[in-house]
């Protein structure tokens, strides 16, 4: 699996940008209902849990290629959910400008701190996979560049490549034999020099 399309959990694959944005805003909207449904008419500790926990799913569920949208949601939301829901619990006494601003704005500004160490929280878990990702994805581009070196060394063979004298070749009978029986030899003809990759199968 490409570290792109990982979850936190290098087996489980990660769900899209939109599938973050998707697990937050439900979250959040769960703990506004059951708050909604309370009656007192406040965003008590259960919308604020399920808003952290909704966020921090949705950065360790993410792609690693949508982490950049996990990372930036959490004020986004709480900007939208925040206001929206007092305005949707109290919208009988609002009668204008500065109701809205009193029963609306006022809350968002209370909870800066939850807005504050949420984003803090989700972005340190950002950050935290994109640097594991990089070290992943360096550690299989050196496995892919050694592989055909490993296989040949597992399997026994030496390949060497390069620009040898022809008399080193053709000077010597042990040469000659040594060619003759274990050597596959792809070579380019030349009345001074022998180019080419000669593979050696002890």
């Amino acid at each position: 699996m490409a570290a792109d399309n990982r979850s936190a959990h290098p087996n489980i694959p990660g769900v899209p940008w939109w599938g973050a944005v998707l697990i937050a805003v439900v979250a959040s909207a769960a703990g506004f209902a059951v708050d909604a449904g309370s009656g007192n008419g406040e965003l008590t500790a259960v919308f604020a849990t399920l808003f952290v926990l909704g966020c921090l799913a949705a950065v360790l569920a993410v792609r690693r290629n949508g982490l950049f949208t996990a990372v930036i949601q959490p004020p986004l939301i709480l900007f939208v959910v925040v206001p929206g829901a007092y305005f949707l619990m109290h919208r009988d006494s609002i009668e204008g400008l500065k109701d809205i601003l009193i029963n609306c704005g006022y809350p968002l500004i209370e909870r800066f701190p939850l807005m504050f160490f949420t984003s803090a929280a989700v972005l340190l878990i950002g950050l935290a996979r994109w640097r594991t990702g990089n070290d992943i994805g360096r550690a299989q581009f050196r496995r892919l560049r050694h592989a055909p070196f490993t296989f040949l060394k597992h399997h026994g063979i030496l390949l060497r490549w390069g620009i040898e004298p022809i008399g080193k070749v053709n000077g010597g009978g042990h040469n000659q034999a040594l060619i003759g029986q274990s050597v596959s030899h792809i070579r380019h003809r030349s009345p001074t020099c022998k180019a080419g990759i000669k593979l050696i199968v002890p």
